[in-house]
């Protein structure tokens, strides 16, 4: 999937329902996957809950993650994981909005 350079705070949760909501910039996604840059890099297999609040929306669309890979910058690439049949139609949405921004 083709990432799209954005500039988006969000927040962000072990996806064990854990800790409290934590912040990050979001710099690339794509229906795939995204680009999340944190003050630590998350360790590679936390599962997380991104949520993010899409231009024009009110409440944010919570997506499950994992990540999987770092770069050297300390961002941490995530894979969207789809645990409903509606999440990648979400997804496509999110980043059609986003690109319009």
């Amino acid at each position: 999937h083709t990432r799209l350079p954005v500039a988006v705070r969000v927040k962000y949760r072990p996806a064990d329902g854990g800790a409290e909501l934590m912040e990050a910039d979001l710099t690339e996604i794509s229906v795939g996957g995204a680009l999340l840059s944190t003050t630590e890099p998350l360790p590679i297999g936390t599962d997380i809950i991104l949520e993010i609040t899409p231009p024009g929306a009110v409440s944010p669309l919570s997506i499950s993650g994992k990540a999987t890979y770092h770069l050297p910058n300390g961002a941490t690439g995530l894979k969207f994981i789809y645990r409903d049949g509606g999440g990648s139609r979400r997804l496509r949405e999110l980043v059609r909005r986003l690109r319009q921004q």
